[in-house]
């Protein structure tokens, strides 16, 4: 084990039923990790993909590109919404079990994720900085695997590319997600808005 990582769980013993099954799902991982921020961050080929992290309230896992993840389970939070953008938490508190094939499983996904390069999209310079758009998983693998698909929807604004992505990722069922991707890609090949249709 890295002696730093070591380090930081020896300072965190109160969490360590939490922390020793996280940290043995990340240590069955290609990811490499390192102390950043004074936490253990794993990453791919030097992308941060996950963080380990123990805190007074809870202990968990930060997934830096978290609001791509498919979340089948509705664990992750937000806990800045007014500010964060692609950053996910997955609080454990000390009534919590980990279950090491789900943890497993949304690590995977945060590493294919990094290995296919999808990650929130940054608005172009003339939106502003604000203009930052989130995309759902769904939505990002369609944009990623469709290079026309994707050249049509960076011509719309941040306004409605967010609205595009809000659509698809509010949805709560994975296969109302699906449908809502299918209605929306022939709009987006047409370059018509979602709602562009009742403005008319």
């Amino acid at each position: 084990m890295n002696p730093d990582v070591s380090d930081y769980l020896n300072r965190h013993t109160a969490w360590a039923d939490l922390l020793g099954p996280l940290l043995r799902v990340l240590q069955e991982t290609e990811l490499e990790v390192a102390i950043k921020w004074g936490v253990p961050v794993f990453m791919l080929d030097g992308r941060n993909v996950v963080a380990l992290v123990a805190f007074k309230a809870y202990a968990g896992l930060w997934f830096y590109d978290g609001v791509l993840l498919d979340d089948r389970d509705g664990v992750l939070v937000n806990a800045r919404t007014s500010k964060t953008k692609a950053l996910r938490q997955w609080r454990f508190r000390s009534t919590d079990t980990v279950d090491e094939a789900a943890v497993t499983r949304y690590v995977r996904e945060a590493i294919e994720n990094a290995r296919a390069g999808r990650r929130v999209a940054v608005a172009t310079r003339r939106d502003g900085p604000a203009a930052a758009v989130e995309l759902p998983a769904r939505l990002a693998d369609a944009l990623a695997t469709d290079a026309a698909l994707g050249r049509a929807f960076a011509q719309f604004s941040a306004a409605r590319r967010r609205e595009f992505a809000a659509y698809v990722g509010e949805a709560k069922r994975p296969d109302t997600r699906q449908r809502r991707l299918k209605k929306i890609l022939p709009l987006i090949m047409a370059g018509e808005g979602l709602s562009d249709r009742y403005r008319r």
